[in-house]
């Protein structure tokens, strides 16, 4: 037993330094990798069409993703009637589109559109977990790969904020700890302009577009914020508020011309001081208890500000503070949609954490407790939809919440980095594999419906 124990470990050493050696290399990581996902998107769906135009063309889809219809309809009036909903950052795809519709179909650049996010997205989520944790190439290659299959893999298939609007999000986090690092060189107008660049581009999405205001807003206190400031910060409050009262027919109209309002008003902006309840509520505390001690540590012993657990406390506070702002201010823009960033800081959190040498024993035995409610959780799920408490074709609208809580409980967990690592690409596998289960049955189902 002890030997055959040892000789599994021996090939699982084997393995992983292969993959990490292949991984590394410039060609499977820019071309192998985009040609395995333009194959698995594009013949994958096309299996659903109605019709047979052809082995490559996909003229229609059924329904089978929330807000399908929706956003096809969206697309369909910017492209043919010229019609300007999709947010600014869009336009050039729009454009190209129009040039070569109709030769291409609705549900062909519906699919295009999928498989852009995706390649986009795992490319600049190792980009970015590779500069704030200082990872080698193969480790922050790994942890992207890791994180798309436990859960863009299928969140990639909805419209908007899960799928089109992730790699923007994902620049605008880069530019802010770019900012960062700008701030502590002591260049201040390109940290400054680093973190007005990452708001703009955020504002594809207005979920995204809050969630990077208040990280900066975070980060810029922390940094910027003393004693001897406290007075030209509230003059020049004193002269912002002035400003908006004097020219506030102005700045009404623009701001509610503007694509981000214009998008959360169709979202549901409502009037209540009465905020969303959700498992995500607990999930950004125990983040906030896992950074907690780091971030602490990191503030009294770094020379520099820049620093990751800064970095994600900041994130995950403001999170929070998004969450339930509705109470004080009595606006609320549906808590429940800032789970698509809670679910790609989890992820980031995950792949950048690194276990302290040393800790208060308080902190330990805390992120031991979060582990084991993380886990705890995630199991609830699969067990209820194993005895069918939940469908099996409802995992694709589940997997946001279990890849967000595995994340939690990956972190928390006892083990070695690498160990860590390995756990979450078999985790993601086995995710993706279930959802594209779930999405077949699905999409058969729909379709027979449908025709």
């Amino acid at each position: 037993m002890h030997n055959a124990w040892q000789q599994l470990l021996t090939a699982i050493n084997r393995a992983d330094a292969f993959l990490r050696r292949w991984i590394s290399l410039p060609v499977p990581w820019f071309f192998v990798m985009p040609l395995i996902v333009v194959g698995a998107y594009w013949f994958g769906l096309r299996s659903f069409a109605f019709t047979d135009e052809g082995w490559f063309r996909i003229p229609a889809l059924p329904k089978v993703f929330f807000d399908q219809t929706m956003y096809l309809q969206v697309m369909a009036k910017d492209i043919l009637h010229g019609f300007s909903i999709l947010p600014p950052i869009m336009r050039p795809f729009v454009w190209l589109a129009r040039i070569t519709f109709p030769s291409v179909s609705l549900s062909e650049f519906y699919v295009i559109g999928i498989i852009l996010s995706a390649i986009a997205s795992v490319w600049l989520f190792a980009a970015l977990v590779r500069r704030m944790s200082l990872s080698d190439p193969a480790h922050a290659r790994m942890a992207a790969i890791a994180a798309f299959l436990m859960a863009h893999a299928l969140l990639v298939l909805r419209h908007g904020g899960p799928s089109w609007y992730v790699p923007w999000f994902l620049i605008a986090l880069m530019l802010v700890w770019l900012g960062e690092q700008a701030f502590d060189r002591k260049r201040f107008f390109v940290g400054a302009g680093a973190w007005i660049l990452a708001t703009l581009l955020s504002s594809a999405y207005p979920w995204y577009f809050a969630s990077i205001v208040a990280i900066v807003g975070l980060l810029g206190v922390y940094r910027f914020l003393s004693a001897r400031l406290v007075l030209p910060m509230l003059s020049a409050g004193l002269a912002a508020a002035l400003m908006a009262v004097t020219f506030r027919d102005r700045i009404v109209d623009a701001v509610l011309s503007s694509y981000t309002v214009l998008l959360a008003y169709y979202g549901g902006v409502q009037f209540s001081h009465i905020t969303t309840i959700s498992n995500t509520i607990l999930l950004m505390a125990g983040w906030i208890v896992v950074w907690l001690p780091m971030a602490i540590r990191s503030a009294k012993e770094q020379p520099v500000r820049a620093s990751a657990p800064v970095f994600f406390f900041a994130a995950w506070v403001g999170q929070m503070l998004l969450w339930f702002q509705t109470v004080v201010t009595g606006l609320s823009v549906l808590p429940d949609h800032f789970i698509y960033s809670v679910w790609i800081l989890s992820a980031l959190s995950w792949a950048c954490w690194q276990r302290p040498e040393e800790e208060p024993q308080m902190f330990a035995r805390l992120r031991t407790i979060i582990s084991a409610l993380a886990s705890i959780y995630v199991l609830s799920i699969i067990v209820r939809l194993c005895f069918g408490v939940f469908a099996w074709t409802t995992y694709p609208s589940l997997v946001i919440h279990v890849a967000s809580w595995t994340f939690l409980a990956l972190a928390t967990l006892p083990l070695r980095r690498e160990w860590m690592l390995r756990l979450a690409l078999l985790l993601g596998i086995i995710s993706s594999v279930i959802g594209m289960m779930a999405v077949r049955a699905s999409a058969i189902a729909r379709a027979d419906t449908d025709r």
